[in-house]
């Protein structure tokens, strides 16, 4: 593939976090962007390098637009950054962002990598509860056996198209390997890092200097910076009433503008004395899980050089 941009690099992203969805990405990329060295695009998942059969690819794609397309995906004032950062984090399914990456030379790409099995009870969780998109009375359990059993989410349980998309997938993005061996088949090692979820959890500092390290800019910006966590999932008091509301927004297509002190009052209010032992599995149907992912984690380890053992049946 050749891109032929005659875009300068620094009006384009050179920092992707591109994978894995639910595994504190939008809280990773609020850290990185915090310093004043690193610039975020305007939305932090910008879709722009999807596959273009993807349900996920917007209006706005590498296709139609090509890399003066990417630019603008910045804000103008970027390009003084040393550090330009966006975070799709579908793009490690995807064939067309390894391609359009591999060709420019300066990219770094991060995955920040989480159990499989909780990965996919969050993704199933955050449907669920947080954007209210599944229908209440499906359980983790039945959604796991009507996915395995090759039926769809849509429409009868979802009638979000793209959620339903991600949920139908959902199972098989945890297979992580099968997807890793594409980008590591066409950009060399040294560009990309692998974050886990679990080690972002306890040290996030840690992570995100770990990340940075790769750019000459002054991490001393962390040594008291607090690290607050942004969208996570989360149980809703009053059910009814979040469901209504987010289907007035969906229908809005998310237009509605909502100020960020009622939005973080809403919050409060939702999670206040909310039952947060609906986010929960029973340990027989986690285990269950790590043994499908058993051996794509071990090929896995192989492939990274790194232990996975947390990841195993408990």
């Amino acid at each position: 593939m050749t891109i032929g941009s005659t875009v300068p690099h620094s009006r384009l992203p050179n920092l992707i976090l591109a994978g894995s969805p639910k595994c504190a990405t939008s809280s990773l990329f609020n850290w990185l962007t915090a310093h004043p060295c690193v610039c975020g695009t305007k939305q932090k998942e910008t879709f722009y390098l999807m596959d273009r059969t993807s349900p996920l690819c917007g209006e706005e794609h590498f296709s139609n637009l090509g890399m003066l397309g990417y630019a603008k995906q910045l804000h103008d004032s970027c390009s003084q950054n040393p550090v330009r950062v966006e975070a799709t984090t579908h793009y490690i399914y995807q064939n067309l962002a390894p391609e359009v990456i591999a060709e420019l030379e300066n990219v770094r790409v991060c995955f920040v990598l989480r159990d499989p099995a909780d990965r996919l009870l969050s993704s199933f969780n955050y449907t669920k509860h947080t954007l209210a998109r599944l229908a209440d009375n499906v359980s983790f359990e039945q959604y796991l056996q009507l996915v395995t059993d090759g039926n769809s989410v849509y429409p009868e349980f979802c009638q979000h198209d793209k959620s339903a998309f991600v949920l139908d997938n959902d199972v098989q993005y945890g297979k992580y390997v099968q997807f890793l061996k594409v980008w590591l088949n066409k950009i060399d090692r040294s560009r990309i890092k692998i974050i886990l979820f679990e080690d972002l959890q306890k040290d996030p500092g840690a992570a995100v200097r770990q990340i940075l390290d790769q750019f000459d800019i002054d991490l001393s910006f962390y040594e008291n910076y607090q690290f607050e966590r942004r969208n996570v999932t989360s149980a809703a008091r009053f059910q009814r009433v979040h469901r209504l509301l987010k289907r007035v927004r969906d229908a809005a297509l998310n237009d509605l503008p909502v100020p960020s002190m009622i939005r973080t009052a809403y919050r409060g209010l939702q999670s206040r004395g909310a039952n947060a032992s609906i986010l929960s599995a029973s340990q027989e149907t986690m285990n269950s899980l790590r043994e499908y992912y058993l051996t794509s984690n071990k090929e896995l380890e192989n492939l990274l050089g790194i232990s996975l053992q947390s990841w195993y049946p408990k």
